[in-house]
């Protein structure tokens, strides 16, 4: 962190960048760290993977939903999650901070260690970054970088016959985001899936098991919401796809929240809402995972079959389709519902 601005002289710029420096520990493979003009890196014989997002304060979150500290892990979980769907390993992350001086140092110091925290709760450090001043929204960007110990796990993988999987329990999100527009986040019932959305975790456990074992065919994390990445995934792997409705794996915090929904709407947050940040991935034939990775299960909830690349059809019990309103989350379509990380 070497930037120059003298605009952000009131939010100690130098004694922030002294405190992060003083906060991280490298590993041996980072030559140089925060501190110079760049830094360096001795990179392992394996394949590297870059992964870069963004949160803007308005878009991704708002500044009284949630403290410095989560903001920053949220970060770190936003590119981590990527990682999961390759089946990768973080290593290290450069941070693009860009904050209004009405913000405060204690503040920003606050995000920076959110972030350091995250990164080193997947054993991950950060090496360095910039930190600028504006008169608009705060602004965070990521880099995270790490290596492919094993063939890496793509969208394009799969093929008709393929079983469709989600790791953990979908719509939590959304709903969290939802109390926390509507005033209910405080709530007991609704505390948890607040704390779902401000407190994510990535499944980089599943994702290193998928490609480690050649288990997994193809895989993406679920931040733009369900429906959109799979038909992602499935438009990637040549395929269409069919979801089992009454599979859906739901927590009991939604079940409890959605009680009272009509039945065309109950559904609507698990298969349209972004940012759980699980896993959909696929497996050839009937492959089945009775053991939980980092605590955390998967549910399968249909497969790919031949026809039109990317169209996903959703299915009740009696195997009729079933129509669902919204498609997910898209920075430049109006009208989205939910507000989302980038699927890139």
């Amino acid at each position: 962190m070497t930037n120059r601005d003298r605009s952000l002289s009131s939010l100690d710029e130098f004694v922030l960048i002294d405190r992060v420096k003083g906060r991280v520990h490298p590993g041996p493979e980072v030559l140089v760290g925060i501190g110079d003009d760049a830094a360096v890196l001795e990179v392992s014989r394996h394949r590297q993977v870059i992964a870069c997002d963004a949160m803007v304060q308005g878009v991704h979150f708002q500044c009284d939903w949630i403290s410095p500290e989560d903001l920053g892990r949220r970060l770190v979980t936003a590119n981590s999650s990527d990682f999961a769907a390759m089946g990768a390993i973080p290593r290290w992350g450069v941070l693009s901070f860009s904050v209004p001086s009405s913000m405060g140092s204690d503040w920003c110091a606050r995000v920076h260690e959110g972030v350091i925290s995250g990164l080193e709760e997947i054993d991950a450090t950060l090496i360095g970054g910039d930190t600028t001043s504006t008169e608009g929204p705060v602004s965070l960007s990521l880099t995270l970088g790490g290596e492919a110990k094993w063939e890496p796990l793509l969208r394009s993988g799969g093929q008709a016959g393929d079983a469709i999987w989600v790791t953990g329990t979908l719509g939590d999100s959304a709903l969290g985001l939802r109390s926390l527009q509507n005033g209910k986040g405080a709530r007991e019932d609704h505390r948890w899936l607040v704390e779902r959305h401000c407190r994510p975790e990535a499944r980089l456990a599943w994702g290193q098991h998928l490609a480690e074992t050649g288990l997994g065919t193809a895989a993406a994390d679920v931040s733009d919401g369900f429906l959109q990445d799979l038909a992602h995934l499935a438009r990637a792997s040549g395929c269409a796809a069919e979801v089992m409705l009454e599979d859906l794996p739901l927590s009991a915090g939604y079940r409890e929240v959605q009680a009272g929904s009509p039945p065309a709407s109950f559904h609507v947050p698990a298969l349209t809402g972004g940012e759980d940040f699980e896993l959909v991935f696929t497996t050839a034939g009937d492959a089945d995972f009775p053991d939980p990775r980092g605590g955390v299960s998967a549910t399968r909830v249909g497969r790919f079959v031949s026809g039109s690349p990317g169209h996903v059809r959703v299915l009740d019990g009696d195997g009729l389709e079933v129509a669902v309103p919204l498609a997910g989350w898209n920075h430049f379509r109006s009208g989205a519902e939910s507000s989302s990380a980038d699927s890139l």
